[in-house]
Formats: C-alpha cells, sequence, structure tokens
C-alpha cells in the first residue's frame, strides 16, 4: 500500500496537460538538443522500450539497476498483477550506424505495464518525418501522460506542445484511445482533470522550425 501512495503522488506531480513548466520552444534549451552518450549504451544495459524509425531506433535505457515488482493494488493506474519498473531511464537515439545520442527529456523513473516485457513504443508518420510516443504507463486516472519524439532523417528531438495557456514538453491523451495523424496534424482524445470541460478532440499542427506541436483546433 505504501509504493501504491507514492506512485499516485507521483503522478500528481506531473500536471495533466503538461502545463506546469513554461518554456520558450525557440530557445536554445538543452531539451531540443541530443548531445553524445557518456553514461550508458544500448549494449551495457536492458533496453526497457524501443520505437523503430526509418533513420535507426528511440531506446529507453535504465543509468541504474531496474528495479521488477508487480504493483499489488488496484486503482486507476493499473491492476493489481501489473508490473511497475524503476530505475533512472535515459532516452537515446541509435542511428543505422550504431552510433548513439541522447535525447534530454525531464526525468523519467517509473513504467508501469501489465506484462514483464520489452515496451514496443509507438511511431506516428507525418509527410516529413516520424515520431516516437513515450507514454510511461499505460492507464491513468484522468489523463495519460506522453512525450513525442520527432525524427526527421538523423535530426531526432523532443517536441513541445503549445497550447493557449502554455507550452510543456509533455501532453496527454485519455486512457484507451490512440494518438492519430490526420491531414498530416496530430489529433488527441485528451484526458480529463475533474470539473474540466470535456473536449472530443485537440488537433495540433507540427512546427519543424520550432520543434513544436500547435494546437490549432479545438472540438467539443
Amino acid at each position: 500500500m505504501p509504493r501504491l501512495v507514492s506512485i499516485l503522488l507521483l503522478v500528481f506531480v506531473i500536471a495533466l496537460t503538461g502545463c506546469g513548466s513554461k518554456s520558450n520552444p525557440s530557445s536554445n534549451s538543452p531539451l531540443s538538443v541530443p548531445e553524445e552518450s557518456s553514461s550508458s549504451s544500448s549494449s551495457q544495459m536492458e533496453i526497457r522500450a524501443i520505437g523503430t524509425i526509418n533513420s535507426g531506433e528511440i531506446l529507453v535505457i535504465p543509468k541504474t539497476n531496474e528495479t521488477i515488482e508487480k504493483l499489488e493494488a488496484p486503482s486507476c493506474l493499473g491492476k493489481a498483477e501489473d508490473y511497475l519498473f524503476k530505475s533512472d531511464y535515459e532516452v537515446m537515439f541509435k542511428d543505422k550506424d550504431d552510433n548513439e545520442s541522447v535525447i534530454k527529456l525531464p526525468k523519467i523513473d517509473t513504467f508501469i505495464r501489465p506484462d514483464n516485457t520489452q515496451i514496443t513504443l509507438p511511431t506516428l508518420d507525418f509527410k516529413e518525418f516520424q515520431a516516437v510516443v513515450i507514454a510511461p504507463q499505460y492507464t491513468d486516472c484522468h489523463g495519460v501522460s506522453f512525450y513525442l519524439i520527432g525524427a526527421k532523417d538523423n535530426d531526432v528531438f523532443p517536441f513541445k506542445f503549445i497550447t493557449d495557456e502554455c507550452a510543456s514538453d509533455s501532453f496527454h491523451y485519455a486512457s484507451n484511445t490512440q494518438l492519430k495523424v490526420i491531414n498530416d496534424q496530430l489529433v488527441i482524445q485528451p484526458g480529463q482533470a475533474a470539473g474540466s470541460e470535456t473536449k472530443k478532440e485537440l488537433i495540433f499542427k507540427p512546427d519543424l522550425k520550432e520543434k513544436a506541436m500547435r494546437l490549432v483546433q479545438a472540438n467539443t
């Protein structure tokens, strides 16, 4: 039970709208600049999650010893028999020549999944680029928080999400829904915080120059 409480506190800290930390997507933030890895490599540690793109792979690798245990208590975060993975995870891009570089993201230290297997990360195909979705949890009380990694050839970067309210490193979608690409735009059925207005879908237009997803339409 203490472990469930700590998990709930962790999820509470993550703003469902991803609007807790505003930033300027056009600034030279380290979040948008991959760097050469000096800590772990895909050959040194077991790969927790992998996403396949035309130019290589997006890998999620534990930098420290990974612990794996059952969730034990059912909640909106998962079933009692689900698996809880804990480590200090690093996200990397590995190109087809086996060159590896780190993709800077906010700290990821937990994954929850129904089975104890390597996680396959979804890949979205746009006209000019691909994008890999990293969602540490597969379900949530109000919305599943996720990061979106863009890839155009060997240029790999995290997207910002820009709405009228803020700019954020992450966004969220409703449990039991999937992200879609329609007319080269990202369509999301958003998760809902208690008391918030229900939105059937949000439509984001990619801005590759600013490495951002800009909200252009909200349908109720």
